[in-house]
């Protein structure tokens, strides 16, 4: 393989681990532990209000989350990162406390302040869509696909180079011995 391969193949390995490692960075992993011991594992962003998982909704608090290192998996073990988790287990519909790893049923006045939340959270979405907040997120949504044009077309346009460069190499080596044949006759 020539260097310019080397350097493609890099660049592409260097493109995927940052693309899979920008979906890792705004997503929470959720597992549920089911009776049996298994476990089924999903993503759920932070605006979710609740995730299916195994035929049944469970709801995100995101005071429960864990911060965890990944480093299982490409390209974790070359780029570890941390990633948020939440656990749930199949008798509850709430996550795990982090600290105790138990399920506590939220109080009357934690679901009072859940409540104020909620509307909290409903009217800072309605003011930002009234006022047009949402026009990065759309760049941000197409990035991967962006990053991954440019990475075909700078791969495509070194590739096309070396081929051109042997072309003129074959061009040059033709020329020569025109050269030489000429010379000859004289």
């Amino acid at each position: 393989m020539q260097i310019e391969q080397y350097l493609i193949l890099f660049g592409l390995l260097i493109l995927h681990a940052s693309y899979t490692l920008f979906r890792v960075k705004n997503r929470i992993h959720c597992e549920l532990i089911r009776k049996d011991g298994t476990s089924v594992q999903g993503w759920a962003t932070y605006t979710m209000q609740r995730i299916a998982l195994d035929n049944g909704w469970y709801y995100l608090d995101t005071d429960r989350i864990v911060h965890e290192l990944w480093d299982k998996g490409w390209p974790f073990i070359a780029f570890p990162t941390r990633g948020d988790k939440l656990y749930f287990r199949y008798n509850s519909d709430r996550p795990l406390d982090p600290k105790t790893f138990t399920n506590s049923w939220p109080t009357p006045d934690a679901r009072k302040m859940l409540d104020k939340s909620d509307d909290i959270q409903a009217e800072k979405e309605g003011n930002r869509r009234a006022v047009g907040g949402n026009k990065g997120a759309l760049l941000q949504q197409y990035m991967p696909i962006i990053l991954l044009v440019i990475a075909l077309a700078v791969g495509f346009s070194i590739y096309n180079q070396s081929l051109l460069m042997g072309k003129v190499d074959q061009i040059g080596a033709l020329y020569n011995a025109m050269m030489e044949q000429i010379g000859r006759l004289k």
